[in-house]
């Protein structure tokens, strides 16, 4: 947004909107924050910390991100590419939850 176009809409985003919107706003997400960071704190110590967490993730590495999970002869070998790269994404998402809490730990 440009600065002439915030200073005809003033300094807040929220200015001119019922009052309250601002702190409904800024609770909704801190609630979001902190369910996310509880999340990045069970998956770090499931995967990361635990060994048995970590012997889980060599198994869904090798039997779900690794291979290819579709035969391209499939009649619906289409949908099942976007099925399960969907469903790899899923299991990617969960290891970058466990690394970013691992980075806040180091703090890096």
């Amino acid at each position: 947004m440009s600065n002439e176009m915030q200073q005809q809409q003033g300094d807040s985003y929220f200015e001119g909107h019922p009052t309250g919107m601002e702190e409904q706003a800024k609770k909704m997400h801190e609630e979001m924050m902190r369910a996310r960071t509880e999340m990045e704190r069970i998956c770090y110590e499931v995967l990361e910390v635990n060994p048995d967490g970590q012997n889980l993730w060599k198994k869904i590495e090798e039997q779900f991100l690794i291979p290819n999970l579709c035969s391209p002869r499939s009649a619906s070998f289409k949908e099942e590419v976007i099925y399960f790269e969907g469903f790899r994404e899923a299991f990617r998402h969960i290891k970058a939850l466990a690394l970013n809490h691992k980075k806040r730990i180091l703090g890096g």
